[in-house]
């Protein structure tokens, strides 16, 4: 984009879709996966790729295509679970996929030499510092390509996060390594910008065209035990983020000590308190963000 353009933005109104977060994820993710634009030879690259959900999506759709897919998870274990998920898929298929361990921006400053047509972003905002990532995906992307962005804000748990990160500071042996190295350098779990910031980091970062789509999850829930909650912030609130990063036995573990550390009087969704036994109104932004080179 030269200096003399101006940005071309298109921001939809949001819709609304009851159900529980992850289930809103899988929508996202089957929306990004209309919006690919592929053909034959395409070479596609997801970043935060988890247990491969979105290249099965990917596989599944396009079976006859001769792509070229590789994805990049930051957590070892999740890697693992999508090398068995997609082993058998991609064996069946034309594509060619290859799945690897590493830092985001590590990979794309290794891999400048490499032009890919479509770039995915699946949920990884919060674990990356963003303008330089998309600095990083516009180097590796060819003219016209597009870069895909799966975000999901957590704003709305006033009070939340804080106590979450705090809890889990103090209780390393419940998580994977990699997950807690994240946790202690971050200091916290799941903090994404708000979109107007973020399209301007994607302007800044020299895409042309940046479009915009936010989905809300509407629902309302009730608890009657503190575990019940703790347990639905670990599965729900951040797109199961925190259940993939407990170890597998150590999820109950952390879920009743989590409800017993909690400080309910300073805990608000939507700006209302959680009381257990009574009912409160969640709801959750979600954008699909697609920029072109």
């Amino acid at each position: 984009m030269d200096g003399t353009s101006k940005p071309s933005t298109s921001v939809k109104k949001p819709d609304y879709w009851l159900g529980l977060t992850n289930k809103l994820v899988v929508k996202a993710q089957d929306a990004a996966v209309e919006e690919l634009d592929v053909f034959e030879g395409c070479n596609i690259l997801e970043l935060g790729c988890n247990d491969g959900e979105m290249i099965l999506k990917i596989l599944k759709k396009y079976k006859e295509h001769d792509l070229h897919i590789d994805g990049v998870e930051s957590r070892a274990h999740a890697i693992d679970i999508a090398k068995k998920r997609i082993q058998k898929e991609a064996k069946e298929k034309a594509a060619k996929v290859s799945l690897k361990h590493q830092d985001y921006i590590k990979y794309l400053g290794a891999c400048e030499k490499k032009k890919y047509d479509i770039v995915i972003a699946s949920f990884i905002l919060t674990n990356v510092e963003n303008s330089k990532l998309f600095r990083s995906v516009y180097k590796v992307l060819r003219e016209k390509g597009k870069f895909i962005i799966l975000t999901k804000s957590s704003s709305h748990f006033e009070g939340l996060e804080e106590q979450f990160t705090k809890y889990a500071m103090q209780n390393p042996h419940l998580f994977h390594w990699s997950s807690f190295l994240h946790i202690i350098t971050h200091k916290k779990f799941s903090y994404v910008l708000p979109l107007k910031e973020t399209v301007g980091l994607l302007y800044k970062a020299k895409f042309s065209k940046v479009m915009a789509t936010e989905k809300e999850i509407l629902s309302e829930k009730k608890f009657e035990e503190p575990t019940d909650f703790a347990r639905w912030v670990c599965e729900t609130c951040w797109s199961g983020q925190h259940t993939s990063n407990l170890k597998k036995d150590k999820k109950e573990i952390f879920c009743k000590g989590f409800a017993e550390f909690l400080d309910w009087g300073n805990v608000r969704v939507n700006k209302e308190p959680i009381r257990l036994g009574e009912p409160f109104k969640f709801i959750c932004p979600l954008y699909l963000i697609i920029a072109e080179k």
